[in-house]
């Protein structure tokens, strides 16, 4: 799987992201502040991200970082995910986190379905939610672009719900509505950006139902990770003040997986395979209770259910990330690539 990793010091080779020092002739700018000096984060994607914020209802502040609902809101895990972690205990600033993810979400319903109409896509929450309330001109936000960071991870749907029968064409047509948004964003006064990729989805106790379709699900994964690397190309070599960092939650899944003491926020799983216990299932549970017929606790699943993880990944997920904020030094812009 190809490896994402901070952009302003990336060379590509044969999508092998690797991570060096920033080029001595690498021009400075003004528009990433550095991790330490961010102060705020706005968050689009689907199920892995959301917590139910409500874009007209109380805000963030110093006392509620996250706004609404009450921490850690509604998620997908039972319990805190990785924006959650981010905020509140992997940030090396205050954070102010306006997270507009939606369960469900696609990067456009037109492209690839949600599950309900009602589900607000990438598109709908760049353009019906941020743009109204936080793009210049009309907003509830104070913010500017070098003290904030633009994040995106989605593509678990799209992809999820077809690698049966994929259509790389039309995954194309996808990367090109997420290349449109970056540049509406950026338009809008954005200058930083965060990109991550899809995890691990054929590890899933879903994708494993359906053991004959498992090689074709990888390659559509790998194949969205290089589209990914294909806009963050692009967005920087268009804008010379704009920042792109990217993050492999591919990788990471896999190595945890694979052994999950390979980070000390997943040393406690104990049950790793593609399974999860019915009685856990739908969250909102104890995490550290074992009921009948279960393996051990919810804490001690990887899997929550059929498609989403506990909260261990997700703190990993948070404290991975934000070694690679911390990676990218301040006030340096990208080279071209």
């Amino acid at each position: 799987m190809p490896k994402l990793t901070t952009t302003t010091t990336i060379l590509l080779t044969t999508l092998a992201l690797t991570a060096s020092a920033i080029p001595q002739s690498a021009p400075t700018c003004k528009s990433w502040p550095g991790f330490t000096a961010l102060k705020n984060l706005f968050i689009f994607g689907d199920s892995y991200t959301q917590t139910g914020f409500n874009t007209s209802l109380s805000q963030p502040s110093a006392s509620t970082p996250l706004g609404n609902p009450p921490y850690p809101g509604w998620t997908s895990s039972n319990g805190p995910n990785w924006v959650d972690y981010l905020t509140v205990k992997y940030n090396a600033s205050k954070l102010l986190t306006y997270n507009l993810a939606w369960g469900g979400a696609t990067v456009d319903a037109a492209l690839a379905k949600p599950y309900a109409s009602s589900v607000h896509s990438l598109v709908d929450q760049v353009e019906k939610d941020w743009m109204p309330k936080y793009a210049s001109g009309n907003m509830r936000a104070k913010w500017m672009g070098r003290d904030s960071l633009f994040g995106m991870w989605v593509g678990i749907n799209d992809v999820s719900g077809r690698y049966g029968d994929a259509d790389f064409k039309n995954v194309d047509k996808i990367f090109k509505v997420w290349a449109r948004l970056v540049e509406e964003l950026y338009s809008s006064g954005a200058r930083n950006f965060l990109f991550m990729d899809v995890p691990t989805i054929e590890r899933s106790p879903q994708s494993q139902k359906y053991p004959t379709t498992l090689a074709k699900l990888t390659e559509f994964e790998k194949y969205w990770a290089k589209q990914i690397a294909d806009v963050l190309v692009k967005t920087v070599n268009r804008h010379a003040d704009a920042t792109v960092v990217t993050y492999s939650t591919y990788d990471l899944f896999e190595r945890v997986l694979k052994d999950p003491k390979s980070t000390p926020q997943t040393s406690k799983l104990t049950v790793i395979t593609p399974e999860f216990c019915q009685a856990y299932k739908d969250g909102n549970v104890n995490g550290d209770q074992v009921k009948t017929g279960c393996k051990g606790t919810p804490n001690q699943y990887f899997w929550l259910n059929d498609l989403h993880p506990t909260p261990a990944i997700h703190e990993a997920t948070a404290a991975e990330v934000a070694k690679a904020l911390i990676a990218v030094p301040a006030n340096a812009c990208a080279p071209k690539l």
